[in-house]
């Protein structure tokens, strides 16, 4: 009589979930269900849904400038914050509320009306935690948001670094004796880009060290056979005072760069076949290996023609800027919008 008894119970444990899934999948209850999930608004990919936004954003666009494929981004995000977990919490939290109790007693009663031996708490019980589960896949149905909701108004320091596919290390600044200075610096591509990026040629260059600093690179072969033109439709990006002080300041050499804060959102999402144009920002003479060099502020607007894989992100490294030089984020307050100019100038890539 013993196992009988076993057996029969099991069987209408069974029963009951059986009905129960019956029940919860019925055309009332799932538009019920829905009703709930709608009105809960939930978003898994909201601003309050993590206090790590700029880390997320940070991630993000570590991402992106390194494959240049949005996919990534959104799978950097997707790899810290996990929506199917941010949707199973909202869902016993709506459970624990009270927001489903009227459906546990709609499919309880059903249950009940068919199987009155059935345990009412027992198939409360049951019932719950069916609905809930259920409710999670309504709450996912319901909600539109993307991983990129996330970060959508958080801005980050990033750089461009031309020389795409050269590394930091491999694009610093070399330079002859004991230290870096206008004079001791080698004249060659590494040097080439960054007059490029402040718009000065290598003529230019050679008579502002000989006005300022009373020496003539002239005399050089080396000097004589650098040869980098200027651009005369662009505007030279620093003064002859900041960018000889920057170079002398640079002790252990630099990465040419241009670092300016920008919306992630925009830049992951955004057309880059379209010139970017930065008004205001920072001329990075900046050693990322050592943390140290000599910035310089700049008002100007420069048009950057460059992809994705042209940037790094700025923040959140060793030897950054705020590491390095205490800067903040506001140190980098800029104007960043797409340029429509046709033929905009730009420094190469």
């Amino acid at each position: 009589m013993a196992a009988s008894a076993r057996v029969s119970g099991a069987q209408r444990e069974v029963d009951v979930s059986a009905m129960i899934d019956e029940a919860v999948a019925s055309p009332g209850i799932l538009a019920a269900l829905d009703a709930v999930a709608r009105d809960c608004g939930f978003r898994s990919f909201s601003r309050n849904a993590t206090h790590a936004v700029h880390e997320l954003a940070v991630a993000a666009l570590n991402s992106f400038f390194a494959t240049g494929n949005q996919a990534s981004a959104e799978m950097a995000i997707l790899n810290c914050h996990n929506p199917d977990v941010a949707r199973a919490v909202e869902a016993e939290t709506l459970r624990a509320n009270g927001s489903l109790d009227h459906l546990v007693d709609a499919v309880r009663s059903r249950v009940l009306a068919r199987l009155p031996t059935a345990d009412r708490v027992e198939t409360a019980r049951l019932a719950a935690r069916a609905l809930t589960i259920a409710l999670e896949g309504r709450i996912a149905a319901a909600d539109d948001s993307r991983p990129l909701d996330l970060i959508e108004n958080e801005e980050v320091v990033v750089c461009f670094v031309p020389g795409e596919g050269v590394s930091l290390i491999d694009g610093m600044t070399r330079y002859r004796g004991f230290g870096s200075d206008c004079v001791s610096i080698e004249p060659d591509e590494r040097l080439a880009r960054f007059l490029r990026l402040v718009n000065v040629s290598s003529d230019e260059y050679v008579a502002m060290v000989r006005r300022h600093r009373g020496v003539d690179l002239g005399d050089y072969p080396e000097w004589r056979s650098f040869h980098v033109p200027g651009d005369p439709d662009r505007e030279q990006l620093l003064t002859d005072e900041e960018l000889l002080d920057g170079i002398d300041g640079a002790f252990y050499g630099f990465n040419p760069l241009i670092a300016f804060r920008a919306n992630a959102r925009m830049l992951i999402e955004r057309d880059w076949s379209i010139p970017l144009s930065v008004t205001g920002g920072i001329v990075g003479l900046h050693d990322f290996a050592n943390g140290s060099g000599a910035p310089q502020r700049f008002r100007k607007t420069v048009q950057v023609c460059a992809g994705p894989t042209s940037f790094i992100v700025g923040e959140g490294r060793p030897c950054d800027f705020e590491e390095a030089y205490g800067w903040g984020s506001k140190e980098f307050e800029c104007r960043v919008e797409d340029s429509h100019e046709v033929g905009a100038p730009s420094p190469r890539p």
